[in-house]
């Protein structure tokens, strides 16, 4: 038996100059309009991959079988090389492990996740791993969803946006 569905998705991390509150943040991401994104100050999109793991549990919200969604987003300075086999114990070097701000399905066959860091999540550090998480722990219980290499830094009188979307095709 062949599993028919593909997996793909982007990551697109905004660097901003200051917080935005909690309001602002909602409405400049349903409106790329917004006067939010006057204050981007570095941006990076990169293609992610979505590892076995990811896929057994992207799998199962598609046939309604869980409900289970991706829960953090983790940052790395350590160059890792995204792979299918990737587990949590691959992504050393954590700098910050965040709770999403969103976790949504849209469609049937897609997710999307965002984590917003404040100036003060962390200092001035380059970002050169992002990982899609479903606990914050580093349990062997931990699953990678999806990994990405991206290439942004943030010091502390900015903030960071991350959406991660992984989607599914026939």
């Amino acid at each position: 038996m062949r599993d028919g569905q593909r997996y793909a998705g982007r990551v697109r991390a905004w660097v901003l100059d200051g917080d935005a509150s909690t309001d602002e943040l909602a409405a400049a991401l349903s409106d790329r309009a917004h006067p939010m994104w006057g204050r981007v100050v570095d941006y990076s999109e990169e293609s992610n991959l979505v590892t076995n793991l990811g896929r057994e549990r992207m799998t199962r919200l598609i046939v309604a079988e869980s409900t289970a969604v991706a829960s953090h987003i983790a940052l790395s300075t350590s160059a890792i090389a995204p792979a299918l086999t990737d587990t949590v114990a691959m992504i050393t070097n954590r700098i910050y492990t965040q709770a999403l701000t969103i976790a949504q399905s849209y469609l049937t066959f897609g997710q999307r996740y965002v984590a917003y860091f404040a100036t003060t999540s962390f200092g001035s550090t380059g970002i050169v791993t992002e990982a899609l998480l479903d606990a914050a722990s580093t349990a062997a219980t931990t699953n990678v969803w999806a990994d990405a290499s991206i290439s942004v830094s943030k010091s502390t009188t900015q903030s960071l946006i991350v959406e991660h979307i992984v989607t599914a095709t026939t």
